[in-house]
Order: structure tokens, then C-alpha cells, then sequence
């Protein structure tokens, strides 16, 4: 009975990483060249998600919350990224809306 509940819990990480990776690929919050590489590692984060216990970690410069240490990690790629890239009067917006 217990393997029941972690393939359930499994399945149930499995598509809340899915649906994070699909929102974050389709709002181009990760790097074009780790897009590839998220997406196959998509069953790992959510085996890796039921060791970890921790549910939901925050962006410190976007306020964006990622449901796995992976996808924080590719996400601030993108944020540090950015962060070069901006001019002397531009500011980061940090009320980014995603919905997953």
C-alpha cells in the first residue's frame, strides 16, 4: 500500500512540474537554450520533488514561486540575464502574474 501512495504522489508532481514548465516556456521565463533540457528532465524534478519535501521556492528577483530547485535554478539564469542586461534607469518588474 505504501508504493500506492508514492506513485501517487509521483503522478501528482509530475503534472504540477508539467504545467510550471509549460507556463514558464510559454511566457519565456527560461533561457532558449535550457528549454531542451528542462523539458526532458521533467519526470526527474518530480521524483526528485517527493525526496526534497520542499514544495515551493521563491525568486528573489521576481517574486516568481517554481515548484522545484531545477527549474529555480534555469529561472535565475534568466533573471541574472536580464539584470546585466539592463540600463542605468530601468527597473525589474517584480510583480510577475504566473498562474500555474
Amino acid at each position: 500500500m505504501n508504493n500506492f501512495w508514492k506513485r501517487l504522489q509521483y503522478k501528482q508532481n509530475l503534472s504540477i512540474i508539467s504545467k510550471a514548465v509549460n507556463d514558464l516556456t510559454r511566457k519565456n521565463l527560461i533561457p532558449e537554450y535550457t528549454k531542451s533540457y528542462v523539458i526532458d528532465n521533467i519526470p526527474k524534478m518530480a521524483y526528485n520533488r517527493t525526496i526534497d519535501k520542499i514544495r515551493y521556492l521563491k525568486c528573489p528577483n521576481c517574486n516568481i514561486q517554481l515548484p522545484s530547485r531545477m527549474l529555480m535554478h534555469q529561472h535565475l539564469k534568466y533573471c541574472n540575464n536580464v539584470e546585466k542586461n539592463l540600463k542605468d534607469n530601468e527597473t525589474i518588474v517584480t510583480d510577475a502574474k504566473v498562474d500555474f
